[in-house]
């Protein structure tokens, strides 16, 4: 039954209409039956409640009681088979027991000594329980010495592996041994040069640090006294490597640069002759220590130390002159060894009168050590050629970073002077090479910067491709031409003193200038003031003529003249002195002559 049984609802009704006509007392009997009623009918409804509830745990308990009688059954299916196995064993053992009794009988039987027997039994068992020991004692020891065979197999299996280690490691270390010991008579070989004696050079450094200096720190006209003094130093620089390194006299520079792994130094190798000579090349940045190459009839390669001594490389050892090579050192090999000479069989039509700079990528990534410098590196040496040569690798993009636009700007080489090469062409096809030679020359144009020509060149294959304007050919032919080391140098002399001239002359100039307008003020004032305000102004101004005197810096400007002749004459001796320099003898006799006349102040040249 799932709704609660009711009180016959009639009741209800009958005392309704019992009420109605009973007396006040009665309707209130009537009312209180009413409300026996209701009570008895919400006790009805717990009643009907609680049964419900009873009957669902009774349902509860069915179900639990029906689980318990299946494993009830379960149980006892598990308890008479494991009953059948005890009746079973119980059999067995007492098969067991008859057949021991049995044997006892006929031990009984056998002996009639039972204490004899006894005596043998326990003998027997003691000498059992020893054999037990012994075997027990036996199987260890063999246990014990398995456990050894293995160890000892282990043991075999790693010396054999540290004897094969140690036969690397003996073979590393004789390796290193030798490398150490290279490299330590590099080094020493390096640090034990001395540069070729040039007295005349010494003498034109010499005026440089001591009477150039002293002038220099007197004299205050030149604005630009800062860029003097370096380019006085770099005159300096550039005579000491003329005498240290004279075959680059009378030469062209042609500085050869680019990204890093553009390809530089394998394409310079393509124009190297000689087989047995080559630039380092590589997927790491490998052009570490900068490398002068000019054309030879025979190879020679010599590298530089820091005071300009040279020594003499094995091309073997230069080959290996890597970024990993020097880090090796543990210090910039560079400090003590700045560059190295490559004398080498090459074109003489395109090469004879050129110095090429195999320059470091000025971009090398993140390698520390020596590569962290090959930016500044390669600025120094492409400021000091006469023309560059800028090398794109075509893999991957092949196109030109604008870095290495941003370089070619920070450079003075513009039409002329400038050359690209997309190096690289084997990888890229006829089409793709003309496209992005395009792309190029609208970044170029861009940018603003002029180029001779360009052309497309695979170092692999040593061959040309499609070009635009010059061919390389043409632009090697066209700077391929001697240099005039003394005009060369005389007129980056004359350009630093020329500066010193005119500002010294602009100061003289300025004073007499001043002088003159002040004489003519005084002038005005006497001619409105008569004598009297004429004096009252040679009171006021006491140290006018101290003011305007520029005796000094006509003393100054004679001096400059003579430090530039004695300047230009050192520079002439010590040319004249390096093998290797361009130009007639008697031509320097006489504009040496000429100069010392200058400066004895005779009529006449004197010759040298």
């Amino acid at each position: 039954m799932n709704n609660s049984p009711s009180i016959n609802p009639q009741a209800g009704s009958t005392l309704l209409s019992l009420s109605r006509f009973w007396l006040l007392k009665r309707k209130r009997l009537a009312s209180e039956l009413q409300g026996y009623l209701n009570d008895a009918q919400d006790l009805l409804d717990d009643l009907f409640r609680a049964n419900q509830l009873l009957t669902a745990q009774n349902t509860e308990q069915s179900k639990r009681i029906a689980f318990l009688e299946s494993s009830n059954t379960t149980l006892a299916d598990q308890f008479q088979t494991e009953s059948t196995k005890l009746v079973s064993t119980t059999q067995d053992l007492k098969q067991e027991k008859n057949r021991l009794k049995k044997a006892m009988q006929a031990l009984g039987q056998a002996h009639a000594n039972i204490k004899i027997q006894t005596e043998r039994e326990a003998k027997a068992l003691r000498q059992i329980t020893e054999l037990e020991a012994f075997l027990e004692d036996h199987r260890n020891q063999l246990l014990s010495k398995e456990q050894s065979v293995s160890l000892l197999e282990s043991l075999t299996e790693q010396l054999k592996a540290s004897h094969l280690h140690l036969e690397a490691n003996y073979a590393d270390i004789n390796k290193q041994h030798l490398s150490l010991t290279e490299k330590f008579t590099l080094v020493s070989n390096i640090l034990a040069q001395q540069p070729p004696i040039n007295e005349d050079l010494a003498r034109f450094a010499d005026l440089i640090t001591r009477d150039y200096m002293k002038f220099a720190s007197r004299e205050s006209s030149l604005a630009g006294e800062a860029q003097a003094l370096l380019d006085m130093q770099a005159i300096l620089t550039e005579m000491q490597m003329l005498n240290n390194f004279p075959s680059i006299a009378g030469k062209t520079i042609l500085s050869v640069a680019g990204g890093f792994s553009s390809g530089k130094s394998a394409f310079l190798n393509s124009f190297i002759r000689d087989e047995n000579v080559r630039l380092a090349t590589g997927i790491n940045p490998v052009t570490v220590v900068p490398s002068y190459v000019v054309c030879s009839e025979e190879t020679q390669i010599k590298g530089y130390s820091y005071n300009g001594g040279a020594i003499n490389l094995e091309p073997s050892l230069y080959k290996s002159m890597c970024h990993e090579y020097v880090q090796a050192f543990g210090f910039d090999l560079r400090r003590i060894l700045p560059f190295i000479s490559v004398k080498v069989p090459m074109d003489k039509d395109l090469f004879g009168n050129l110095c090429i700079i195999d320059t470091p990528g000025y971009n090398p990534g993140s390698l520390g050590g020596a590569a962290a410098s090959d930016r500044s590196t390669a600025v120094s040496l492409v400021n000091q050629a006469s023309a560059l040569v800028w090398v794109i690798g075509l893999d991957p993009a092949g196109t030109i970073d604008q870095s290495d636009i941003e370089f070619i700007e920070s450079t003075p080489f513009r039409s002329e002077s400038l050359y690209i090469v997309l190096n690289k062409a084997d990888v890229k096809s006829q089409e793709d090479i003309l496209e992005i030679m395009e792309q190029v020359a609208d970044d170029l144009s861009f940018a603003g910067i002029e180029y001779a020509g360009m052309c497309a060149y695979s170092s692999t294959s040593k061959s040309d491709y499609p070009s635009n304007g010059l061919t390389f050919d043409q632009f090697l032919r066209s700077i391929n031409v001697k240099v005039d080391v003394v005009g060369k140098i005389t007129s980056k002399l004359d350009s630093v003193f020329n500066a010193y001239k005119l500002a010294i002359k602009t100061d003289i100039t300025r004073l007499q200038s001043r002088k003159d307008e002040f004489n003519a003020f005084k002038l005005d004032a006497m001619e409105l003031g008569g004598t009297e305000l004429f004096d009252r102004i040679d009171q006021a101004f006491p140290l006018s003529e101290q003011m305007f005197d520029y005796s000094e810096l006509i003393g100054l400007l004679n001096e400059c003249e003579s430090l530039h002749d004695k300047l230009k004459l050192a520079a002439r001796k010590a040319l004249a002195s390096i093998d290797g320099a361009h130009f007639e003898s008697h031509v320097i006799d006489q504009k040496i002559g000429s100069a010392l006349g200058i400066l004895l102040g005779a009529d006449t040249p004197t010759t040298a």
